[in-house]
């Protein structure tokens, strides 16, 4: 019962979000077998959560190296994360954390109001879990491609998803990504 309130106040929350426009809710649409993709401006998003982003960090350390092309990356990742972040190839922007929950961005309208003005080709939230700033952030920000992992929501959010709910595993989600990345 527990659950299905905390459910259904999300739900609320995204309808209230999208009716005062702090929600993008216009997903382009993207059928890779004609289209494929030349993404060369790409926006990450770190996971939220500690041992997701270590995971993450990891995964990605390559995309410090040089064999990674002519791509440029933008990292977004939250601010208690900033010593364990070893990427030093392409741009950071740290998200301040309320420290009253850590879960929730402070400050978030003025990283949006900076990433608006980017054109990106690519946004990606490394995020397995749903955390509804991430997600908010991202879609006010526009790119033809948004990748995320399948949630609940994940359909008004991102138009490539990446489903880990059978293996549970994030790393293979990050693989599935990085092939992606490789082939921009």
């Amino acid at each position: 019962m527990i659950m299905n309130f905390k459910l259904f106040k999300l739900r609320i929350k995204i309808f209230y979000y999208s009716i005062l426009g702090k929600i993008q809710q216009r997903i382009p649409k993207l059928d890779l077998e004609s289209e494929g993709h030349d993404s060369k401006r790409i926006l990450l998003m770190f996971p939220f959560d500690e041992p997701s982003f270590r995971v993450a960090a990891f995964s990605f350390r390559a995309l410090g190296s040089e064999k990674q092309g002519d791509n440029h990356y933008t990292f977004l990742i939250k601010d208690l994360f900033k010593p364990l972040f070893h990427i030093r190839r392409g741009e950071t922007i740290i998200l301040i954390s309320d420290p009253k929950n850590p879960d929730k961005i402070k400050s978030e309208d003025s990283i949006i109001k900076v990433l608006k003005h980017t054109d990106f080709d690519m946004v990606i939230d490394l995020n397995t879990n749903f955390y509804l700033d991430a997600s908010r952030i991202l879609s006010l920000i526009p790119a033809k491609m948004k990748v995320g992992f399948k949630s609940d929501f994940s359909d008004l959010f991102y138009n490539i998803q990446l489903d880990v709910s059978k293996s549970g595993i994030a790393e293979n989600g990050y693989h599935k990504v990085q092939l992606m990345l490789e082939n921009s």
